[in-house]
């Protein structure tokens, strides 16, 4: 019985060559996407390593340093207005990592635009949170304020965090 191997045809080799280029232009392409897991698979090794504490502060990082201090100073019954003057996503993304780390305390947003007086009438304590990079000298002028008084506010990681208590609401 004769061997009966199908030859290539010249068309087989050219739909190859073109799956071949498609396949490595779309690798080329989706490297940049898997940029985020070749980091965490760095990251993971040394994380196991490290305590509790030290894990949420890497991975989470400012938000869960200033939540931290905010709790060790607040009483858990308190209203806290968090303030975090940046745009849109990071802001949700700061005022929902803030509500589950300073649980039971009511966490309030203060928005990420200009601070309303309105939000401050139901709380306890302002907390202000300026990531790195931003400007955060106008923020300073918040001592002026009458019913505000600093516990604490410092410059931190090239951002910016601090703590108000609202004085009594009669007093505005």
């Amino acid at each position: 019985m004769p061997d009966r191997k199908k030859k290539d045809s010249p068309i087989s080799r050219l739909e190859l060559a073109a799956g071949a280029v498609l396949l490595v232009l779309w690798v080329l392409c989706s490297v940049d996407s898997f940029r985020a897991e070749a980091t965490a698979v760095k990251v993971i090794p040394e994380a196991m390593r490290l305590k509790y504490e030290e894990k949420k502060s890497l991975m989470d990082g400012p938000v869960y340093k200033v939540t931290k201090k905010v709790s060790a100073t607040t009483s858990p019954r308190s209203r806290v207005c968090l303030y975090t003057p940046t745009a849109g996503a990071e802001s949700s993304y700061y005022f929902l990592k803030a509500r589950y780390y300073l649980y039971p305390r009511k966490v309030i947003d203060g928005g990420s635009g200009t601070l309303r007086t309105d939000d401050l009438k139901q709380c306890d304590y302002l907390a202000v949170y300026i990531s790195k990079g931003q400007d955060y000298g106008r923020y300073g002028d918040l001592d002026i304020l009458p019913y505000l008084a600093r516990v604490y506010g410092d410059a931190v990681d090239g951002g910016y965090e601090a703590l108000y208590e609202v004085k009594e609401r009669e007093a505005r």
